[in-house]
């Protein structure tokens, strides 16, 4: 009796080794997906700080474009803003910004952090106006990746030029400075 077994199916060899290679695909691919979901909130991290870096940047350049007597030290800004009162009377106040002792954090939201910073502040002549370069390296507050920040740069000129000062202000190499018609 010589019965012939056709049997269909896979031996058990063979379901091991499609077993093996469906573990290896879904490792990868579960692999990629975790990657991606932790880019997804690095990127929507940055993405937050590089619009409150914005916010910050724009309100420092709107006191700076209406300062004059700028002095740094590099990861320090000061300089003398004029603003008028209710009453008309015009007064002097001195600004700074400071990045080393947090100058700034009063300008900056609890949720981002000024790492590092620098200003530079270039006056091609004594009477010509004032160019201030601003960079800011900015993060997420307790952000644990060291490669999570962002560095934004901007330039920015003085509205108000040496001869455009209050007189009592203008002393030393600004006291050639002429006065506007």
């Amino acid at each position: 009796m010589n019965k012939k077994y056709t049997k269909k199916g896979f031996t058990l060899i063979e379901m091991l080794v499609g077993m093996a290679i469906f573990v290896i695909l879904l490792s990868i691919v579960v692999g990629i997906f975790i990657q991606s979901i932790k880019n997804q909130r690095l990127i929507s991290g940055l993405m937050m700080v590089n619009a409150e870096a914005g916010t910050v940047l724009e309100q420092m350049t709107r006191e700076i474009r209406m300062g004059y007597k700028f002095k740094t030290t590099g990861d320090s800004l000061s300089f003398k803003k004029t603003k008028i009162n209710e009453d008309g009377t015009q007064i002097v106040e001195d600004k700074s910004y400071d990045i080393s002792s947090a100058g700034i954090s009063d300008l900056t939201s609890s949720n981002i952090e000024i790492k590092n910073g620098k200003f530079a502040v270039l006056q091609e002549k004594d009477c010509g106006p004032w160019m201030i370069t601003i960079v800011l390296q900015i993060t997420k507050k307790n952000e644990t990746d060291p490669n999570a920040f962002s560095v934004i740069q901007t330039s920015v000129t003085s509205r108000i030029l040496p001869q455009d000062m209050p007189i009592k202000e203008r002393s030393g190499s600004y006291a050639e400075c002429g006065t506007t018609n």
